[in-house]
């Protein structure tokens, strides 16, 4: 019996070194955490290897986007909570072609994400930009990856045992921990808590 998990393609061909080297970053820094999608764009500075300014070369861009939950290696043990997990799950799975534009003279070039389509979601998206050379078929790559959310904070809890079952009689302490984008903690206020028993 066997289960067909997936495929993938790839391609045998001569190394060939690239002559030209590709530099992206996002518009916003990322930080340790999450960015938000207003007016979020990806720069890209294309380079001869000797230094020179690729200009007039095409550059074409693609992303995809994946579901994606909180959590932060920076605060182990924390369980934090996504209110829009069931909103995000619409926008997972999709790959969106971004088009083509061309680098200017100093070698850069900028595309627009337009994340606020997707509207109040998070998911981490994973961006690839090819450039091609002058001539056409050879291109070098680059990318990165961020996740997405509209928040400004989110709220995690970590608990001292296990919160599915607790002895008659024992107790269970929770940490509640509030960070922002750079994964700081934040005091939060107007916060409300529910106990369902």
């Amino acid at each position: 019996y066997r289960e067909r998990i997936g495929r993938t393609v790839f391609r045998v061909e001569d190394f060939q070194p690239d002559r030209m080297k590709l530099a992206t970053e996002l518009s916003k820094p990322a930080g340790a955490g999450w960015v938000q999608p207003g007016d979020l764009k990806v720069k890209a500075n294309l380079q001869t290897l000797f230094g020179f300014p690729a200009g007039g070369r095409r550059i074409v861009s693609k992303m995809d986007l994946s579901p994606a939950d909180f959590f932060f290696e920076q605060h182990p043990g924390f369980t934090f909570h996504n209110r829009l997990r069931d909103e995000s799950k619409n926008v997972a799975g999709k790959t969106i072609e971004l088009g083509e534009t061309k680098t200017d003279a100093e070698g850069h070039a900028e595309v627009d994400l337009n994340l606020e389509r997707f509207g109040n979601t998070c998911f981490r998206m994973n961006l690839l930009v090819e450039a091609f050379e002058a001539d056409g078929g050879r291109s070098v790559r680059g990318g990165l990856s961020a996740l997405v959310s509209p928040f400004a904070h989110v709220v995690g809890y970590k608990a001292d045992g296990d919160l599915g079952y607790i002895g008659k009689d024992s107790a269970r302490n929770v940490k509640l921990l509030a960070v922002d984008m750079a994964l700081k903690p934040v005091a939060v206020t107007q916060v409300s808590w529910r106990v369902i028993r």
